[in-house]
């Protein structure tokens, strides 16, 4: 994408990434499947449009909401359960009451989960979904209740693609340390930690087996919050962490509930007897089946007399992981993918789709380019989308042709199909839609822009002007809308939101402003149904917060 910001562009970038957190659905009482939600009156309690929030600004210009940040030398203490792995660093004192006052914040979703490295300089933080959680918000004098419910956190059903978090490998280390930040938007974190979390851990062999009983389990309550808790994460481990802010604080500081995240962990790339593995994904059911293994390199003298390491002395396998089979291959063949009984990897910048009988003889090749080497599977095989060809292929489960569209570019975002619905530019006008999983374009290419799907709903952009441009020399060409109004659409084309001057995309303090994918614009519609209008030139800053019910926006 290109961030346009004040007329500037900056770090012109076309790509997609690959994500190494899962988020799954967990279970909750009265589960209706994965992903089901639950809207409306609750115990007597009322469900409203939530107020829009006007967070105040850290020195930074993000959102602050009792931001904790650990002193250097302050000492770690663990829990009342040390084999779980959770433990406790103390922080502030201050109470919630004050944070809220001095922070306002909208309250009305529960908070997301992000775990962040302690162990490694770069400090990166990961983000995790809930996928279960009932939650109450006080507004106007009134409690407000949310509920959403997922599938059992070991419940992995096959064609569920399941993606890896990866713990890093430590000397001696069984477990790594990952500190739990509590966040109420994408730059604001919330004051308290929960009164209890509950860690459950199974190893990862037991996906598919709701019947397990868990390997480990802690149970930890706490007479008062004002805790930064870090979790202590093995490899190929399925993990659900339940946090608990208590109903007894409900009035004090506005909100309380029960929300439920769901990992699995692994180990992607390890050293095994001077070998470097690195497995790969199934496209089929996200199972790690096959590797790719490389020799160590041998050290050498360069022509400066300096050491250097010879690459061309390594060698390299692809390796099946229960040990049946072996095949040997050209060092820079780089294994990407594997498809039910095809390998797919590339060489010398060329994707290859081969059985391994016939590693050497594939059934589809096709260049690297601007497809990244990127197979998604869909219901019947598999689609390949070029960025720079504008083309979208669709195969079978052999990897035979079945259908090509030409002059569209999939993949802007860099993501794919979300709710079986797939962004796409129309080249020749450079206006947006969205094609279904089969290749049909089920929702016209009529909007100026448009972001990907989110549980069944995504925002569109209308009555823009569309801003075309080149990048790599004029090679590649770029759109951009400045103004227009924001709107959103479910899965059939219907407005649920319809555009309006309300979600204009326009900036505050200087309407000339033009950010790629809007200077105004919506966040993921979440599980619930809700979504933050955000300003995005104000560091993210949340305008309003809406909750769509059904096609009706309350």
């Amino acid at each position: 994408m290109t961030w346009i910001k004040g007329g500037k562009r900056y770090g012109c970038v076309l790509c997609a990434t690959v994500l190494c957190c899962v988020i799954l659905g967990t279970g909750c009482a009265g589960n209706r499947g994965s992903g089901g939600q639950e809207n409306g009156t609750e115990n007597g309690q009322r469900l409203v449009e939530a107020e829009p929030a006007g967070g105040q600004k850290s020195g930074n210009g993000t959102e602050s909401v009792g931001e904790q940040k650990p002193e250097s030398g302050t000492e770690t203490a663990e829990a009342s359960n040390p084999a779980a792995g959770i433990k406790a660093v103390e922080t502030s004192d201050t109470t919630e009451a004050e944070l809220i006052e001095e922070n306002p914040v909208s309250f009305v979703n529960p908070p997301s989960l992000s775990l962040a490295e302690l162990y490694l300089s770069s400090f990166n933080e990961f983000s995790v979904t809930s996928g279960s959680y009932q939650w109450s918000y006080r507004e106007d004098g009134e409690t407000v209740s949310v509920v959403a419910c997922g599938s059992h956190p070991l419940d992995a059903p096959n064609g569920c693609e399941i993606e890896i978090f990866e713990v890093p490998y430590f000397e001696r280390m069984d477990a790594v340390p990952y500190a739990m930040i509590w966040r109420i938007s994408p730059s604001a974190t919330l004051g308290t930690a929960p009164e209890q979390l509950v860690v459950r851990e199974w190893d990862i062999s037991q996906m598919g087996n709701t019947e397990a009983e868990p390997e480990t389990k802690s149970n930890i309550r706490r007479s008062t919050g004002g805790k930064t808790d870090t979790v202590e994460l093995k490899r190929d481990k399925v993990y659900e962490i339940t946090a608990v802010w208590e109903d007894s604080q409900l009035e004090t500081r506005g909100y309380a509930g029960k929300v439920s995240f769901v990992l699995v962990t692994g180990e992607l790339r390890y050293e095994q007897d001077g070998k470097d593995y690195e497995k790969v994904r199934d496209l089929t059911d996200g199972s790690y089946r096959w590797a790719s293994v490389v020799e160590k390199a041998e050290t050498i003298r360069d022509g400066q007399g300096k050491e250097a390491v010879d690459y061309n002395s390594q060698s390299r396998e692809f390796v099946r992981l229960d040990g049946s089979r072996t095949l040997e291959v050209r060092r820079w063949d780089n294994l990407l993918y594997t498809a039910g009984e095809y390998l797919i990897y590339e060489y010398d910048g060329t994707v290859h789709v081969a059985k391994p009988d016939q590693l050497y003889q594939p059934v589809l090749s096709y260049e690297v380019g601007a497809t990244h080497g990127i197979v998604t599977k869909v219901p019947d095989g598999y689609m390949v989308a070029d960025e720079k060809a504008f083309t979208v292929t669709w195969y079978d489960e052999d990897f035979k042709l079945t259908k090509q569209l030409t002059g569209y570019r999939a993949g802007e975002s860099g993501r794919y199909y979300e709710d079986g619905r797939m962004a796409v530019r129309d080249m020749d006008t450079g206006l947006m839609g969205f094609l279904d999983e089969s290749g049909e374009l089920v929702i016209p290419c009529k909007y100026n822009l448009v972001h990907d799907f989110a549980n069944g709903y995504a925002s569109v952009l209308v009555d823009a002007e569309v801003i075309p441009y080149t990048e790599d020399g004029g090679t590649v060409p770029m759109f951009d809308a400045s103004g227009g109004q924001w709107g959103i659409l479910d899965t059939r084309g219907t407005f649920v939101l319809e555009p309006s001057e309300r979600f204009a995309n326009r900036s505050d303090k200087d309407p000339e402003l033009v950010y790629s994918g809007g200077v105004r614009c919506f966040s993921d519609v979440r599980k619930d149904g809700s979504v933050d209008f955000l300003a995005r030139d104000e560091g993210d800053r949340v305008v309003e917060t809406v909750r769509i019910a059904g096609e009706e926006v309350r």
